[in-house]
């Protein structure tokens, strides 16, 4: 919730100054990565874009939203995991489980699109989540008293 602030200046300030500067199409596109960047899915937006005819990335002021996006989706996914977790006796376990397994199957998706899907790499959830993961692993050892 604190992001929303400052992400509501950065989108209306990038629609103020895009009116003035930018021509109708590039207008509209930007207003598709505003839409976009409000629902923090600004990721998959720029990843069905991806490709060969893509806009340079100087083109694209909101670019950078694409790595909020796969933390917002993150932060939506992780608790509804802790949770399911927490409905069994052994829930430690099942959440160090969890994190282990989330994060090996998003660690191999990174690997195996890496050379075949450069824009799935970049910006799926699926290929970042290990990222996210691993600070999840230490946070959860910590929390049931590993360190």
């Amino acid at each position: 919730l604190r992001i929303f602030p400052a992400l509501s200046i950065v989108l209306v300030s990038c629609l103020i100054v895009g009116w003035v500067y930018l021509f109708q199409d590039d207008y509209k596109l930007l207003g598709k990565h505003v839409f976009s960047g409000s629902f923090f899915i600004s990721n998959f937006t720029l990843w069905s874009e991806s490709g060969y005819f893509d806009s340079k990335s100087y083109l694209k002021p909101l670019l950078h939203l694409w790595s909020l996006g796969i933390e917002e989706q993150f932060y939506i996914i992780w608790p509804v995991v802790i949770l399911l977790c927490f409905r069994s006796k052994n829930h430690n376990r099942n959440i160090v489980l969890s994190c282990a397994t989330i994060f090996i199957i998003s660690y191999a998706i990174s690997i195996f699109t890496m050379a075949s899907d450069g824009g799935a790499n970049y910006y799926s959830p699926a290929s970042r989540f290990w990222e996210l993961m691993a600070g999840a692993i230490i946070s959860t050892l910590r929390f049931i008293g590993i360190n």
